[in-house]
């Protein structure tokens, strides 16, 4: 075989052994599992994929590989690299499939991107050290957020809230990495837009020290009609007890696990709160509530692994982040990295099933400050009837 074809092999094979690795961690990550377990199945699945080279390039050079290299059964380096070969080739059809699913249609009436000027210099949004390093490499998005202005029409919405708009904030991770000079600005930027509703879909505080932010920054979010938000998995990280009584004395309403009714001068709102699997349980949505004609039916969901529980329950409109947008997204490949059971296929964006439209944030900040091709969102929302 020449050598160009054996490289092509060994690309090939390498790009699906990493998919099932991905795969795994995607899912070992979707699940409300202990976070140390979580982290120790993440480390023994990274180092399996480094190891994992050495059979793949076995199985590329065949006969060519050096002799005095050590090597495996060949059945195994055989069996396992034509896996490998399968699976890349399977995975790069399935992400075919997901771009042209039905459920990725209809909706968007219209699309807008306008970038964020911080007013600052990444010096007074870093911390120093390793976090400054990293946020300031060449191509890295996490300091480039996006306003980004979307009209979704939903076939069911009652038509006095057409024109309703919903700003809608996810995965802020607020840890002291970015400073909060980061958030004042956004703030502004989302009370310059005067949405009727504030939606934060969990994500919010990282950790303890950061709580004062909530009363010095998230309190200052301005809406016409109501500000809601629910928890996500690394709240657990700091003091969700504090984060959901700070949330409200800021003048939230706290949906988490319950269903809220909220009475607008345009007519009435049905607001649920799905955060499982790390707080529980689901809310209970009444018959009488989940048909009301006349209401708006919102789901906030941290996870967008419940959609199908927002269609089951006939919600108009369902908000969820969690999965950043894969964070780091690859011509072509797109996402490869999304905490879920469907792995990237809820990664961001818009989807509609049935009556249920869900939109999907990249995030309005990070943890993780790499971003590359998946820059941080503050999304407007503006609802079309029928």
């Amino acid at each position: 075989m020449p050598l160009l074809a054996r490289l092509l092999l060994f690309t090939v094979a390498l790009g699906g052994h990493s998919v099932l690795g991905v795969a795994i961690v995607n899912r070992t990550h979707a699940y409300g599992w202990n976070r140390k377990l979580v982290d120790v199945l993440t480390i023994a699945i990274g180092l399996a994929l480094v190891l994992g080279v050495w059979p793949l390039a076995q199985f590329a050079a065949a006969d060519h590989y050096p002799s005095n290299w050590p090597h495996l059964p060949h059945a195994i380096v055989t069996g396992y690299g034509w896996t490998a070969v399968a699976t890349a080739l399977i995975a790069a059809l399935h992400n075919l499939w997901r771009r042209l699913h039905p459920e990725r249609r209809g909706g968007v009436e219209s699309r807008r991107t306008t970038p964020i000027d911080l007013q600052a210099t990444p010096d007074e949004m870093l911390i120093p050290g390793v976090v400054r390093t990293l946020g300031t490499l060449p191509g890295n998005e996490v300091l480039r957020p996006q306003l980004l202005e979307l009209e979704i029409r939903l076939p069911d919405l009652p038509v006095a809230f057409d024109g309703f708009t919903i700003a809608h904030w996810s995965d802020l991770h607020m840890s002291g990495r970015i400073t909060r000079a980061y958030f004042d600005r956004v703030v502004e930027i989302s009370n310059s837009l005067a949405p009727d509703m504030v939606a934060i879909t969990g994500d919010i505080v990282e950790r303890v020290e950061c709580l004062d932010w909530i009363d010095e920054s998230l309190a200052r979010l301005q809406a016409k009609r109501a500000k809601l938000f629910v928890l996500g998995n690394h709240d657990t990280k700091s003091d969700p007890a504090e984060t959901r009584r700070r949330l409200v004395a800021g003048g939230f309403v706290d949906i988490g696990r319950r269903v809220v009714q909220l009475h607008f001068d345009c007519g009435p709102c049905v607001a649920a709160g799905n955060e499982m699997p790390w707080f529980g349980p689901r809310p209970e949505i009444t018959e009488q509530q989940s048909k009301s004609n006349q209401a708006l039916r919102l789901a906030l969901l941290h996870s967008p692994d419940h959609f199908g529980w927002a269609q089951e329950h006939g919600f108009h409109l369902a908000l969820a982040g969690h999965n950043h947008g894969g964070q780091i997204r690859f011509p072509i490949l797109g996402a490869l990295l999304a905490p879920s059971i469907y792995g990237t296929r809820y990664s961001a964006g818009v989807f509609r099933h049935g009556g249920t439209t869900m939109h999907v944030s990249q995030g309005t900040c990070s943890l993780a400050v790499i971003r590359w091709n998946c820059p941080p969102q503050l999304v407007l929302l503006t609802l079309r009837s029928g």
